[in-house]
């Protein structure tokens, strides 16, 4: 039996680091992308909604909140 894989959310501004980083961890059965965000407000959101085990979160996404912000955010509404 295998164990199941780790839930994560992806969150960059920059798309093409967004597709990149799920194509490699889509592609590994350890990991299971269940959702991605391209804004720190965006990332709550998802975050809320999903449930992940792990969010992988850039900190520097102008506008709005940044990735620092948005986990402070998350944890409020924790």
């Amino acid at each position: 039996m295998q164990p199941k894989p780790i839930r994560l959310v992806l969150v960059d501004d920059q798309g093409i680091i967004l597709e990149g980083l799920t194509a490699l961890l889509d592609g590994d059965p350890a990991f299971e992308v269940v959702g991605t965000a391209n804004s720190g407000e965006q990332a709550v959101k998802v975050v809320l909604r999903t449930g992940p085990d792990a969010v992988v979160m850039d900190i520097s996404m102008p506008p709005g909140i940044n990735g620092i912000e948005a986990t402070r955010d998350r944890e409020a509404n924790a």
